[in-house]
């Protein structure tokens, strides 16, 4: 009998149940759910930024493999190897005494997940991906962006904040989408803190759009030029990221 429940759990139960971290069969990039020495760029353990990263809760392993695994499954594949080397889920993460849902470095991508009943959906650990990878593609990819004409779309009495880590510390980066914002052209609170920030909260919403996203992107005509531009700055990446591909993986 017991002979029989090993071998259940060693093949009905999902690995990552056991296992500190996982490989994406697709990609080979590892998922790690553990805080590891070094996992942050060195500049970020300083006294300022004071970088702190917490592992994962077990019972959150399998959930966030899940959601990474689909996340990841919307890229082509050597999108994904030429721009990421490893993916965090981790428990929380903190800079500037601040926590924060996700971040980013060069080639690594750190996403928190604290549970669902703390606000950590599905949902969000997707978009949150989806947000801190694009600005890894941004960095690596900057001649395929825009900026200009991506500022331009905003309306003339528009300007953005102080970034992404200030927004945070003034309580001014919700998410939910608001109309006068989107007038001036922009989706959320957040999007104010920074062209980078705005181009996040529309790549995350291309990858897995959120309550009427679609609807909005047709009303605003300042919407919809961003979220061309963004679809021309994916699609120089790879071919396959046309207008009708994000309406098909968005879901």
């Amino acid at each position: 009998m017991k002979k029989i429940l090993l071998l259940f759990f060693l093949f009905v139960v999902p690995w990552s149940v056991f296992s500190q971290s996982v490989t994406d069969p697709r990609t080979g990039i590892a998922i790690v759910f553990t805080e590891e020495e070094n996992m942050f760029p060195a500049s970020w353990y300083g006294d300022e930024i004071s970088g702190k990263g917490l592992s994962l809760d077990t019972a959150e392993y399998a959930r966030s493999e899940k959601m990474i695994l689909k996340a990841l499954s919307k890229y082509p594949v050597k999108v994904i190897t030429n721009n990421l080397k490893k993916i965090y889920v981790l428990h929380s993460i903190q800079f500037y005494a601040q926590t924060f849902g996700g971040t980013n470095s060069n080639d690594v991508v750190y996403v928190g997940n604290k549970g669902v009943q703390m606000g950590y959906t599905d949902e969000y650990l997707e978009q949150t991906f989806h947000h801190e990878f694009s600005s890894v593609l941004l960095r690596k990819h900057p001649s395929y962006f825009d900026e200009e004409k991506w500022k331009a779309a905003n309306s003339k009495d528009f300007s953005y904040g102080a970034g992404g880590v200030e927004a945070l510390k003034s309580g001014e980066s919700g998410q939910e989408f608001d109309a006068a914002l989107n007038e001036q052209g922009v989706l959320c609170q957040y999007g104010k803190a920074s062209v980078e920030e705005d181009f996040n909260t529309f790549a995350e919403n291309l990858f897995l759009a959120t309550g009427n996203f679609r609807e909005l992107i047709s009303r605003y005509e300042r919407l919809n030029t961003k979220a061309q531009l963004i679809i021309n700055f994916y699609k120089k990446i790879n071919p396959v990221f046309t207008g009708k591909y994000f309406e098909k993986i968005s879901k």
